[in-house]
């Protein structure tokens, strides 16, 4: 080992290499887990790929503000590439951030996210209940969606009362039904069912969807 790469492993940062560079990576990032840190996770938990000591993650153009947030919480110096692909017969503009680190993407998989994730996803144990919202608000944010429609009366109308709906998806039951008890036993939301089309699901109405919104969104600055 260098004492260039000694002196960075001392800092309780990594020398990672990439695309034939050098970048820094605070590979101990997720060693103290608070609000940030559990948000991230969530994140990852939805939408990041850990592969034989490599992270990758992948998203539409529209949210590279959240991987420019990841790349400064992790302190990675590499850049994140704005890319197009083809998807279903068109051209799609993704961004993605990838990097290896075998340290970091050991962590990782100790803390849940491991690979081949999206059928065995379970819900973190070592997760202290205080960041249960920040961790959720993570994963919605990659793997829910909030929407509103009209919806159909019994006679095949379309009603002027305007409905909200709120899902969140998973390819593990386990992990959406910790998730679903915590909501319904610790926040007074309805205690849904966990339903099954080709991955699990729960989704909230209206006013389920309204709190939901305030439990995890619960501060301007999250």
């Amino acid at each position: 080992m260098s004492e260039v790469s000694k002196a960075f492993h001392k800092d309780k940062t990594g020398i990672i290499g990439y695309c034939g560079r050098k970048h820094i990576l605070n590979v101990n990032a997720f060693d103290k887990i608070n609000s940030k840190s559990a948000y991230i996770l969530g994140f990852i938990y939805a939408d990041g790929n850990v592969h034989k000591g490599q992270f990758t993650m992948t998203l539409q153009r529209a949210d590279r503000h959240i991987l420019e947030a990841i790349k400064e919480f992790l302190e990675f110096t590499g850049e994140i590439k704005d890319k197009e692909v083809k998807c279903n017969g068109k051209v799609c503009l993704i961004s993605e951030i990838r990097f290896h680190s075998s340290v970091l993407c050991e962590k990782l998989i100790k803390l849940g996210v491991v690979e081949n994730k999206s059928l065995v996803l379970e819900f973190p144990k070592f997760l202290e209940k205080q960041y249960y919202p920040d961790f959720i608000r993570g994963y919605f944010d990659g793997d829910g969606c909030f929407d509103c429609n009209y919806p159909l009366n019994k006679q095949r109308i379309r009603t002027k009362i305007l409905q909200l709906r709120t899902r969140i998806n998973s390819g593990g039951y386990q992990f959406l039904k910790v998730i679903r008890d915590y909501l319904h036993q610790d926040c007074g939301l309805r205690n849904v069912k966990v339903t099954k089309n080709k991955i699990y699901e729960i989704a909230y109405s209206t006013f389920d969807s309204i709190k939901l919104h305030d439990i995890l969104y619960y501060s301007d600055d999250v």
